[in-house]
């Protein structure tokens, strides 16, 4: 995802959240996570991510961010919010290993 196209789906991302009632940040780009969002005081942090076909799979710059957000989970609840792409959004708790994000384990975006 190009620095373009990753700016665009936090974008469409963050004013989905905002029209549920979330205040939403978005964190600087040396973060582990894109958006943090709060919600009855309740910090969440979503890293986003967009792909063409029916998973999302880690490479050497995701999986450091992966190792990044396993951290956060101290402080926050931690989600990828994945954009398949003619599909729609899906969310994932941040996995034990960075293993492919599958479109059909994929939680519906149920705000």
């Amino acid at each position: 995802m190009t620095r373009f196209t990753g700016v665009r789906y936090e974008t469409e991302f963050k004013k989905l959240l905002q029209s549920h009632g979330y205040y939403v940040l978005n964190l600087g780009q040396n973060e582990a996570g894109d958006l943090i969002a709060f919600y009855n005081s309740h910090p969440i942090i979503f890293e986003i991510k967009s792909v063409k076909g029916n998973e999302f799979r880690f490479n050497r710059k995701t999986k450091e961010q992966w190792k990044k957000l396993k951290t956060d989970q101290q402080f926050a609840q931690v989600f990828y919010a994945v954009k398949f792409l003619k599909r729609g959004w899906k969310l994932y708790p941040v996995p034990k290993e960075p293993e492919p994000l599958r479109y059909e384990e994929g939680a519906p975006l149920d705000l």
